[in-house]
């Protein structure tokens, strides 16, 4: 899809669970290795980090784009916050 940029769209798919499981601040121009820690100390599922730890090494922005997308709207009406840690700095 000319013109869309993917890596802003995953950004925000991925604030967006972040958020969802408890994260206190915004996501930023973090490293993946980053985000996959901050994601697996506030609990995230095994698809999410399994689509993070591929992001730009197996999985392509436009792959990662879709899978993470798919991922949050199965997610997302199930989440469960009980297990969030505050996001002390990614």
């Amino acid at each position: 899809m000319k013109g869309i940029n993917l890596e802003g769209q995953i950004r925000s798919q991925i604030s967006r669970a972040m958020q969802l499981l408890g994260a206190v601040r915004q996501l930023g121009k973090e490293s993946t290795s980053e985000i996959y820690s901050a994601l697996e100390r506030l609990g995230a599922d095994g698809q999410l980090l399994a689509t993070i730890g591929s992001w730009g090494d197996t999985l392509d922005d436009n792959e990662c784009s879709n899978s993470s997308r798919n991922g949050m709207r199965k997610r997302s009406s199930s989440c469960d916050r009980k297990n969030s840690t505050p996001l002390v700095g990614v």
